[in-house]
């Protein structure tokens, strides 16, 4: 019986305890958050440890989920991690590039126990379209195009719209799940950047952001994030562009393949638990630290994605000197 244990009871953390729930030979073991009123959103076995201060909680092995904060999700996990357990760190692993190299350095012995929650790959699109681009049926792979328009969160969580605890704004909260997956499934080094950020009604956090980035491998990847008001508008929409056709994804929704001689197209079902890629997710970690898979998203991974975003923060600062 594996013992887990989820720090932060937000958005992000509700769904990672659905998907344990549905885990069998596992068992929770404590939950903590600082706002006790989010204790009682939730409905846990008697036994199970509630806490204010994850520094209470006394497990030495196991699963460690930590959802908090961007600026405090490194200092949890080596709390964590120091004390024996495996760690899955809600994204983007670290606050900056930084913070991530420090901890590189002084534990190396430890990387291995860690997990970096990147969800959209254990989607069933998401997963499809690799199938497709590993068939290479359309040719070469010439450039991407994202268009992101995420909603805006009502009400926002306070930190995540100041700089000083959530690091940046759309790129950093939301941009990087696909930062992520160009880079995991194009399979290439990012050795160029470029990038335009707009701060609106005196935020210290981007809502606007054009990007352009170039892969070692000759693949270009540009894209369109911005904050939208109405649920209506939202996409997340990635388009890639072939030397015979070519592949629209729309993320929760749909595939497409288009060429000259046919078309494909694979739907999400709608009747999936929405929570089911978290599910997925933690199957896939419980399997890594049972030894029965080699397969993990590790620190590597998320160290790649915070490389990408620190360069485009500081092509912006370039831009705008």
């Amino acid at each position: 019986m594996c013992k887990v244990s989820i720090i932060g009871l937000g958005q992000a953390g509700l769904r990672h305890l659905h998907a344990v729930k549905q885990l069998k030979n596992t068992e929770i073991y404590a939950v903590a958050d600082v706002e006790t009123s989010n204790f009682e959103n939730i409905e846990l076995d008697a036994h199970v440890k509630r806490s204010i201060d994850y520094q209470s909680i006394d497990q030495t092995d196991g699963l460690v989920i930590v959802a908090l904060p961007h600026s405090m999700l490194m200092e949890c996990s080596t709390h964590f991690l120091k004390l024996g357990n495996h760690v899955l760190i809600e994204k983007p692993m670290c606050f900056n590039l930084k913070e991530a190299l420090d901890f590189e350095k002084r534990n190396k012995r430890i990387l291995h126990r860690i997990s970096v929650s990147y969800v959209h790959r254990f989607r069933r699109e998401i997963i499809k379209l690799q199938e497709w681009l590993n068939d290479k049926q359309l040719g070469k792979l010439i450039s991407t195009n994202s268009e992101i328009y995420t909603l805006k969160r009502k009400p926002l969580p306070r930190w995540l719209l100041d700089h000083k605890t959530s690091g940046g704004g759309v790129l950093i909260y939301s941009a990087i799940h696909t930062i992520d997956m160009l880079q995991w499934l194009i399979n290439g080094k990012c050795q160029k950047v470029a990038a335009n950020l707009k701060m609106i009604n005196g935020s210290n956090i981007e809502e606007v952001a054009v990007c352009r980035l170039e892969f070692d491998n000759g693949i270009i990847s540009n894209l369109n994030i911005s904050v939208v008001e109405n649920r209506k508008t939202t996409r997340w929409k990635t388009t890639f562009y072939f030397e015979n056709g070519i592949i629209e994804l729309l993320v929760k929704k749909n595939l497409k393949l288009i060429a000259d001689h046919k078309t494909l197209e694979f739907k999400t079902d709608s009747h999936l638990d929405e929570n089911y890629n978290f599910y997925q997710q933690i199957v896939q970690v419980m399997n890594y630290i049972n030894n029965n898979s080699q397969i993990n998203i590790g620190f590597e991974e998320g160290k790649e994605s915070l490389r990408i975003l620190d360069n485009l923060y500081v092509a912006n600062q370039m831009n705008n000197q």
